[in-house]
């Protein structure tokens, strides 16, 4: 089982190199310094995880829980980057339990569960603490925040609402009802060349122009525009939508320039 855990831990790592920096890739023209930083950690990680496994005689019951614990977080990790490629950047921000996948989900927290008894068995049996029963205390704990965990992802992966911040619940909203067309933006696809009769309404913003929050892209305020402009002018207006959250007016310009097209 040891070696199955290195494998998946090995599995993370590269999903976590597959990862390109939109933004400062300043270390090797792939990463930012902080991601590299991180990257260094999870090198230095692997390698003595991988150590570990090699060196492995004849382990105790209790290690069968770390492994499987570690195993089932490294391939839902690396599920999570193959389905969402970005998604690996949250390891910059210490995000290790966040994939906003239901399955990778479900597999992460398991594995925190798994990683959490055998924590909780090497408190009971191999410590001081287990006389005061403080252990036990300690294990209650942890037993009772993994189940509120649990049923607070669960109420988020049932419906799920975006949030002022990057959350697991805003990461599942997103995952279920943003689609991005070809140009990564939520929009359909358009022709270069304009049809006849039918004039163009371009929209280009923040948040508040991209829906979050909004499931339908229809209800957002640019198709509704475009929809109202419909029964004014009597012509079909083409509603045009290049816009991305947390974006400011200097980075919207390139959007712009993008759209003149």
């Amino acid at each position: 089982m040891r070696f199955v855990s290195a494998g998946s831990v090995f599995l993370a790592l590269l999903a976590m190199l597959s990862y390109r920096a939109d933004s400062h890739p300043d270390v090797l023209g792939l990463w930012s310094r902080s991601y590299a930083a991180v990257l260094c950690v999870a090198c230095v990680l692997t390698g003595i995880w991988v150590i570990r496994a090699l060196r492995a005689r004849s382990p105790d019951g209790n290690s069968a829980f770390l492994d499987v614990g570690v195993s089932l977080w490294g391939i839902a990790y690396a599920l999570t980057v193959l389905a969402i490629p970005g998604a690996s950047a949250r390891m910059a921000e210490l995000n290790l339990v966040g994939s906003p996948l239901p399955a990778a989900a479900v597999l992460e927290w398991a594995g925190v569960g798994c990683m959490g008894i055998w924590l909780a068995l090497r408190l009971v049996s191999r410590t001081p603490l287990a006389r005061t029963g403080v252990a036990l205390s300690i294990a209650t704990v942890f037993a009772m925040l993994w189940l509120v965990e649990v049923a607070l992802r669960v109420r988020a992966t049932i419906a799920p609402v975006t949030q002022g911040i990057t959350t697991y619940t805003s990461l599942a909203w997103r995952q279920r009802w943003v689609r991005l067309n070809e140009s990564g933006f939520r929009d359909g696809t358009h022709s270069i060349a304009p049809h006849s009769g039918r004039p163009r309404l371009l929209f280009i913003g923040d948040s508040f122009a991209f829906g979050t929050g909004i499931n339908d892209p229809s209800d957002r305020i640019g198709e509704r525009t475009a929809g109202m402009l419909d029964s004014v002018t009597g012509a079909p207006w083409e509603s045009i939508n290049l816009s991305a959250p947390d974006r400011n007016t200097l980075e919207e310009f390139p959007y712009a320039t993008t759209a003149l097209a």
